[in-house]
């Protein structure tokens, strides 16, 4: 008999089995090992025989550090997909460093066990393990057909006494109570360094669970709390322990109403911290409905800190990544820090939407009868999870099944700002291993994206142009067709159109702040229009110039006729710059476009940045560069999220589509234009950071017969909210291009797979994709195929050194810096601390100022103050500028490359 795949020899060294009889309705038996086990699901399809191969290893996993921040002993969490014959036991396989010449097996535990339908092989699961990694590393494994050696370890101390358990990790004790009417309940929460006084003796989940129907509507509020045990019933509660962590789950709902909340802890053998899923779902059968939960507390009740029983304050701690610009989205958590205690406790959820703990204090009022007992004071702490969890109009959220959550409760043994700032980034981005299947190729990717290129073919009523047309000609191989859309081209006459101004000059599109700055900086374009091109054919609509016309770069790089095509670059990017150009306040320039949606820029910035630097406009080029540095647009934060809009400081999220599509085209402009645009490396890893083993049962269509859905990705892994699209788009394909010099790249394997999934899924539908993602095809392909090998990304100078900021005499301060050997100016940024919005001081943007860098290493800044921070950075005469983020990895150049 087998318990999970672990041997009944096994189990007294795995687990201290918990057998936990479940009070309730529903009543339910919870015993041993099962917790690590999920639903059966299907094994997944061979893309191409003989892949893998049989000689060689099953998987390859790659892990990567992307905050630069080291990892010791951190646990890496790996979603295995299975093909049939390839794992009939959960522990029979190896894990081992791909550098490491003695194949040394690292030892394993498994989780989410998902066997098929006859039970007979594992169609997928989650492996996790230890790891160690420097900042900004990358490693890679390899998993065989073997044993693994975890089998031979001890568990996780789990000690049952009376009706709890209590799990002691080598750094975290944690105890629960696993019998009667507050099963589930929390009743210890310990460190080496400081502990949690639970004044109720417990502190537990509370939950005000809404249901909604498929169109949003409210059918009932329920609120379940352990402080009301009467009011809810205990449905289920497993737990075990293994090797490298215990695990207790607990399903609640309201007495006789089938909707459920289930908690998920996970306590790690290392590490102080501890790991908190919550799921909320209908308990009935498959249904349009959803459960929500409007009041998410993750862990509720009244605590005080440390043996001196301390009340705790509670500090925002912002998540951007990069620390001149951290707080300006707004994007923040909270922790609650004991400074007599010495350390903090932290919440850090797996995306930025939530991460607050409300602690209140109250101390006793005065009495005034000395017989009456003063009233008792409150230290209450809500430990929240996202309140955006639940159905809007707007989401498109039909095949959301449940509602899916994490976050880590992390015991910091610090208060300093600082360091609790380091532990909430290296949280939110926790390693996930990228999983290839060895074997499969970019052609692999390729001969699938000629499929789904040929998908674009049937679309109806559709205005597509040339350009659309020579972008399925290429995805679908017809290499003949391209050359031959191309060339007609460079021999089709056009005519200006009158009633739109004439192109050749753009007089009539030029706003009066534009001419303002020519003038003041006796700016002569150097290149207009070309006479003969039709102005009525670009769309100067932002969204139009990314969708639809964006191919129309990398032709010209790359396949031409290169004249004719640079002009028309020359006209979108001018075009646009001159009728949709925009100042922030803080002196960086955008393209003005709905909501000032960074996706919608980015089309013009492709345009604007080929063309003023093949055709010499510097001016021109440098607006397009600096676009991509205002405070919204540059900073990144939480689990590589960037914000939907480029405007600075409104402080929601986006979703991942808007994200990945930004980014894509981002990374595109690098690669055919040899630049370097401070892509973050966390936002490479949005979409393999989001595959799940589970995912299908967070979403998944109920009317198979008329939609379809992803089965391999977690939304909610990458953003806490519903509004999303029923397709990824964009998400698969970024990361195939992070490094330009990689020939198979990591991620090729759910590239394939998304891709796939796709085609046939609106094959067998007989429905068309959306004309809008055609470019998310056409770039990857080209980039992978041609601009990556040809990659020189440009050296940038170095920033000035010995910045020194010094009250002037005549008020304000003195800047002053060391020279960089050649720099032709300097600019100077400003903010009132470090982390909040940059001013761009001598920015060329605003109307009125004179368009210059400073030649000299001194700037005055009349209003300012020495406790200001001040950052400055040197141009060289490429135009390049200093890398605001030094410390982040350079890009690595093509092959082709010397």
């Amino acid at each position: 008999m087998l318990f999970n795949g672990w041997k009944c020899g096994r189990v007294l060294l795995w687990a201290c089995v918990c057998a936990v009889g479940c009070v309730g309705v529903n009543r339910a038996y919870a015993a041993d090992l099962t917790v690590f086990d999920s639903v059966p699901a299907e094994l997944i399809p061979v893309i191409r025989e003989g892949v893998p191969a049989g000689d060689g290893p099953l998987r390859r996993l790659t892990v990567a550090e992307r905050v630069g921040l080291p990892r010791t002993g951190e646990l890496v969490r790996v979603p295995l997909f299975f093909h049939p014959g390839e794992c009939a036991d959960p522990q029979g396989l190896t894990i081992y460093d791909l550098s490491d010449p003695t194949r040394k097996p690292i030892p394993y535990q498994a989780d989410d066990i998902r066997k098929d339908a006859d039970g007979r092989e594992v169609a997928r699961m989650h492996v996790y393990f230890y790891a160690d990694l420097k900042s900004w590393e990358r490693k890679q494994f390899a998993v065989i057909k073997g044993k693994n050696p975890a089998a031979d370890l001890p568990a996780v101390s789990m000690q049952e006494s009376g009706d709890g358990v209590t799990f002691k990790g080598d750094d975290i004790t944690v105890g629960f109570v696993t019998k009667g009417a507050t099963a589930g309940a929390v009743t210890k929460l310990e460190t080496r360094f400081g502990k949690l006084n639970l004044l109720d003796r417990f502190v537990a989940p509370e939950v005000r669970l809404v249901r909604q129907n498929s169109k949003c509507a409210v059918l009932r509020r329920t609120e379940l709390k352990y402080s009301e045990p009467d009011k809810f019933e205990i449905r289920e509660i497993k737990c075990a322990a293994g090797p490298l962590f215990g695990k207790l789950r607990v399903k609640i709902g309201p007495v006789g109403v089938p909707d459920s909340a289930e908690t998920t802890y996970m306590i790690p053998k290392s590490g102080s911290l501890l790991f908190i899923t919550q799921r909320t779902f209908p308990e009935d059968p498959e249904t349009g409905d959803v459960v929500a939960s409007e009041w998410p507390v993750l862990l509720g009740g009244r605590v005080t800190f440390g043996d001196s029983a301390e009340a705790a304050t509670s500090i925002d701690v912002p998540t951007g990544l990069r620390k001149i610009l951290r707080e300006t989205q707004k994007q923040k958590v909270e922790a609650v820090i004991a400074p007599a205690s010495g350390f903090s406790v932290i919440n850090v959820p797996i995306v930025s939407n939530g991460g607050e703990i409300h602690y209140q204090t109250e101390d006793p009022a005065p009495q005034n009868d000395p017989k009456k007992s003063p009233p008792k004071a409150k230290f209450t702490m809500h430990y929240m999870g996202p309140g955006t969890l639940k159905r809007e109009g707007s989401g498109n959220s039909g095949s959301i099944r449940a509602f899916w959550t994490q976050s880590r409760m992390v015991f910091a043994q610090t208060t300093d700002p600082e360091k609790i700032w380091n532990a909430v980034r290296s949280g939110q981005n926790g390693l996930t291993a990228i999983v290839d299947e060895p074997g499969l190729t970019i052609e692999d990717l390729g001969e699938q994206f000629a499929r789904n290129g040929k998908l674009f073919y049937d679309i109806k009523h559709w205005g597509r142009g040339w350009q659309q047309d020579a972008a399925m000609a290429y995805l679908t191989g017809n290499d003949e067709g391209v050359k031959r859309l191309l060339e007609n081209q460079a021999k089709t006459p056009t005519k200006i159109d009158p009633r739109r101004g004439d192109p050749a000059t753009l007089e009539g599109w030029i706003p009066n702040w534009v001419k303002e700055q020519m003038e003041a900086a006796d700016f002569k374009p150097p290149l207009q229009a070309p006479k003969d091109f039709q102005w009525k054919n670009i769309a100067l609509d932002p969204y139009n110039q990314g969708y639809a016309n964006s191919s129309i770069v990398p032709y010209a790089m790359y396949l031409g006729p290169s004249e004719r095509l640079d002009k028309m670059c020359y006209a979108i990017g001018r075009g646009s710059m001159l009728t949709n150009g925009q100042v922030y306040p803080e002196g960086f320039p955008y393209i003005k476009s709905f909501a000032n949606a960074y996706n919608m820029q980015i089309g013009s910035v492709y345009f604007g940045i080929y063309s003023g630097k093949k055709l010499n406009d510097p001016w021109m080029t440098l607006f397009y560069r600096d676009i991509n540095k205002a405070n919204g647009t540059a900073n990144i934060y939480g689990h590589g999220e960037r914000a939907y809009s480029g405007n600075m400081g409104q402080g929601a999220t986006s979703d991942v589509l808007y994200q990945a599509i930004s980014d894509l085209w981002l990374r595109a402009i690098e690669l055919v234009c040899n630049e370097n645009l401070s892509i973050h490396p966390a936002a490479y890893a949005r979409f393999t950071d989001t595959i799940d083993v589970t995912s299908d049962l967070q979403h998944h269509t109920l009317t198979p017969e008329t939609h379809w859905s992803q089965y391999r990705g977690n939304f909610f892994r990458g953003q806490q909210h519903d509004h999303r699209w029923e397709s990824w788009d964009a998400m698969p394909y970024l990361i195939l291009q992070e490094y330009a010099d990689e020939e198979v790249p990591a991620g090729i394997t759910e590239a394939i797979y998304y891709s796939k999934r796709q085609a046939d899924e609106l094959i067998r539908l007989g429905k068309q994709p959306n004309w809008s993602t055609l470019m998310n095809f056409f770039h990857p392909m080209f980039n992978l195929r041609v601009a990556r090998h040809n990659y020189a990304p440009p050296t940038l100078p170095a920033l000035p050194g010995d910045v020194k900021v010094v009250s002037a005499g005549t008020g304000g301060v003195r800047i002053t810096w060391s020279p960089v050997e050649g720099a032709v100016g300097y600019r100077v940024y400003r903010s009132d601390r470090i982390g909040l919005p940059l001013t761009f001081l001598n920015s060329p943007y605003v109307p009125g100022r004179r368009a210059e860098l400073i030649q000299d290493t001194s700037y005055d800044d009349p209003v300012g103050s020495p406790e200001m921070f001040y950052f400055v950075t040197a141009v060289d005469k490429a135009g390049f500028e200093s890398s605001w983020f030094p410390d982040e990895p350079t890009p690595r150049p093509g092959r082709n490359v010397r």
